[in-house]
């Protein structure tokens, strides 16, 4: 499946990844057209403006959510990482592409928490600050992090 965007004076958040189904598009200023393809054909196209989010799956169908926190989205911008009440999974994701880890829940039980910080640390202090707030242990080994139940 792929997306047509049309900017349309703004400044906007795209993250699409090969490992995710899922596209999502955040805008926080001005106005971005997106229009999806499923089975080759176009479906209409969506308006999002300011403080909108639209998320994309693979059936093309565009999911949108009013009054998000765009600049939480764009923090990466300004050299930051900012989570609020974020999955794990979701935010552990974010954290290894940021620091070029690969981040592993070692207990299945993980997948419930969620994270609200933000970070503009070195890698190590990342950790050490997930272990603070999550009450987790994190083990390293090269670019591969596993987080454990204390």
């Amino acid at each position: 499946m792929g997306i047509l965007t049309k900017d349309i004076g703004t400044r906007f958040d795209l993250r699409a990844y090969p490992n995710e189904s899922a596209t999502r598009l955040i805008v926080a200023e001005g106005a971005v057209a997106i229009q999806t393809r499923a089975a080759g054909l176009p479906a209409a196209p969506v308006l999002l403006t300011r403080g909108m989010m639209g998320t994309t799956g693979a059936d093309g169908v565009v999911q949108v959510r009013s009054a998000v926190a765009a600049d939480r989205y764009l923090a990466w911008s300004d050299g930051r990482l900012t989570f609020e009440d974020t999955p794990l999974p979701e935010a552990a994701a974010e954290i290894g592409r940021w620091y070029d880890l690969d981040i592993q829940l070692g207990d299945a039980r993980l997948a419930s928490k969620m994270l609200t910080a933000t970070f503009d640390d070195p890698p190590a202090a990342v950790l050490v600050a997930l272990e603070g707030a999550l009450g987790v242990r994190a083990t390293r080994a090269g670019r591969v992090v596993t987080l454990y139940p204390p």
